[in-house]
């Protein structure tokens, strides 16, 4: 016998006293460094247990039919280039105090794998090669990151089998090194019915070096949505309704810690289609920065019914990632609208937006009381684009004293949508405004001048419900701001005084 039979048989000998365990549902305990030679093959029918500052050398093969638990806090396998066999009937789990570094990793038979720890395929020394072979197995990451240290595209290899990661918090991620590889690296991603939907990242020119992957399925009504390791806020469309009736049931999360350009196959089970159908479904992106979703790319194709192909990704497009209908994609948001006055004679108003899909115009409306409101203006939109735009108009009659702005933006087929409501204060004869009319959350005191000010305000039947004295180095701007707070709703009357005693009363409505 070599050295690591021999060590091998004295542990087994020590801990169940008879031979007849080698081929028996047995734990194997390593308690030392211990040796395995190029061909030699070490069967373990049971579980096998790293302890203390236990390492491997591993040059061959170590078969484990239970689960892995390496409870030190060294790296065990070091930089040997061995592979390990998880091939047991029943499900296995691999669990570490610390990050477990494979060279060769191999799934085989019925049951499945899980990781109970972050682990790394592919091996730590100079030019990693290793490999990750799914097989034909199921391999949960359960939270849990797979790094792949292996730049090729052969770092992983598969058959039926799939890598689930399926965590709504984009936990579950494979971590892929690829370096300056400018290949299609393949992850055959897929669910807990072990029905596989590989996603494919081809580097179109590089480096794309760490690439982060990770996907999970929804409910039919997209939800719950991403929250991490950005928020996205919503998926209604154009018209600002739900849209998850046009949407596939799955959303993606992909990072590169390089700039490559690339182009992303998403893939996704029959099961997650949209309510509505699967004509020319097409990726979009989120754009966090904006908070919106980005058209979709130009270019797209379907290699299959289930599947989309988009081109033409940067490293600025890459994040989270759904599918949604030509004929219904998501929207993109307006980035701001403003309202202001300007020489308190007009109002000028400015929006920007991110990029438009057939917005044909805008529509400028005002109102005296925040509900109705009546239309002063159109602007042309731009139609179909991914630019920024900036439009801008001028009310040059606008009401004295408080008027509200909206913008409505109708596309090609008479879809429309509105912002956020704008309330623009112009001066009468008195220094001293309060708006707005009807109050939510703030009340909003304006002068012109630099005096300090006393506010009181009143209900309907004359009972004083607040005060302040407002200071004027503590105005911001040209306004105080005051606090609704737990006031009721109702009807009151603001009254500002002035230090030399003038006052000014404004009824204002608490919703």
């Amino acid at each position: 016998m070599n050295r690591i039979i021999v060590s091998i048989w004295i542990s087994l000998l020590l801990l169940f006293g008879n031979t007849n365990c080698l081929m028996s549902q047995v734990s194997f305990f390593n308690q030392d460094n211990i040796t395995i030679t190029s061909g030699t093959v070490l069967t373990i029918k049971g579980d096998f247990y790293n302890k203390f500052t236990a390492t491997i050398d591993n040059s061959g093969t170590i078969e484990i039919s239970g689960n892995m638990t390496c409870i030190s806090s060294n790296d065990v396998f070091g930089t040997s280039q061995g592979t390990v066999v998880l091939n047991g009937t029943v499900a296995q789990t691999i669990v570490g105090l610390t990050p477990i570094t494979f060279n060769n990793l191999t799934l085989t038979n019925t049951g499945s794998k899980s990781l109970a720890t972050n682990i790394v395929v592919g091996g730590s020394y100079v030019n990693p090669s290793g490999i990750l072979s799914v097989g034909n197995s199921m391999l949960l990451l359960n939270n849990r990151t797979l790094t792949l240290t292996n730049p090729l595209p052969t770092g992983i290899n598969y058959s039926t089998g799939v890598i689930v990661s399926e965590s709504i918090l984009n936990q579950s991620v494979l971590l892929w090194k690829m370096g300056s590889n400018t290949s299609s690296h393949t992850v055959p991603f897929g669910n807990l019915a072990g029905v596989q939907f590989p996603f494919t990242y081809f580097v179109v020119t590089g480096p794309a070096n760490d690439v982060r992957m990770s996907t999970y399925g929804t409910t039919a009504a997209n939800t719950p949505l991403p929250t991490t390791p950005v928020a996205v806020n919503h998926i209604r469309n154009n018209a600002g309704t739900d849209n998850s009736a046009n949407m596939v049931n799955r959303y993606w999360h992909i990072e590169s810690s390089a700039n490559p350009v690339a182009e992303f196959l998403f893939s996704w089970p029959s099961s997650e289609n949209p309510a509505n159908g699967i004509v020319n479904p097409r990726g979009q992106n989120w754009n966090d920065p904006q908070i919106s979703w980005n058209i979709p790319f130009a270019g797209q194709t379907n290699p299959t019914a289930q599947s989309v192909r988009v081109p033409g990704v940067t490293g600025l497009n890459h994040g989270t990632w759904t599918v949604a209908l030509d004929a219904s994609p998501l929207p993109v948001e307006l980035l701001t609208f403003t309202a202001k006055p300007e020489e308190n004679k007009r109002v000028r108003c400015d929006w920007v937006t991110a990029s438009e899909i057939n917005n044909d115009f805008f529509t400028i409306e005002r109102s005296k009381d925040g509900v109705s409101f009546e239309p002063i203006g159109m602007v042309d939109g731009s139609g179909t684009t991914s630019a920024i735009s900036e439009y801008y108009f001028y009310d040059q009659s606008p009401y004295s004293g408080v008027s509200y702005y909206r913008l409505k933006q109708t596309d090609f087929d008479g879809t429309q949508t509105w912002s956020n409501i704008i309330a623009v204060r112009l001066h009468g004869d008195n220094n001293i405004n309060i708006y707005p009319t009807i109050v939510n959350d703030f009340i909003n005191v304006e002068s012109t001048s630099d005096s300090d000010l006393y506010f009181s305000l009143y209900s309907a039947d004359g009972r004083l419900v607040m005060v302040y004295d407002l200071k004027s180095d503590k105005k911001s701007a040209s306004a105080f701001q005051i606090q609704r707070g737990n006031i009721a709703s109702g009807i009151y009357f603001a009254r500002t005084t002035t230090l030399d005693g003038q006052t000014d009363t404004h009824k204002l409505i608490f919703q």
